[in-house]
């Protein structure tokens, strides 16, 4: 997740000042939009995982089962990064 690098570098590096408050605020309702959709996904392969698959059906659902937890893990990590860097601009 490129985003995730980004703010990532930009805290290491401590340059908050390139973020301002509407940036940081867009980014908060980014990734906490993100996080309700990753739960609409979790849910689905949740209903899909409990239903008569086929092998590969089984493989696709778990595939896509980790990749909704990379997304989720990733997102939690932005917010935090986000409010980390509030915390360090007040």
């Amino acid at each position: 997740m490129e985003q995730l690098e980004t703010m990532q570098e930009v805290e290491h590096r401590r340059m908050f000042h390139v973020l301002d408050d509407e940036t940081l605020d867009r980014m908060n309702a980014l990734y906490t939009a993100v996080l309700e959709d990753v739960e609409l996904y979790a849910e689905q392969l949740r209903r899909w995982h409990a239903t008569d698959l086929t092998l590969g059906e089984r493989n696709t659902v778990e595939q896509l089962g980790k990749q909704v937890q990379m997304l989720r893990a990733g997102a939690n990590e932005l917010l935090a990064i986000e409010q980390r860097i509030r915390f360090n601009l007040s």
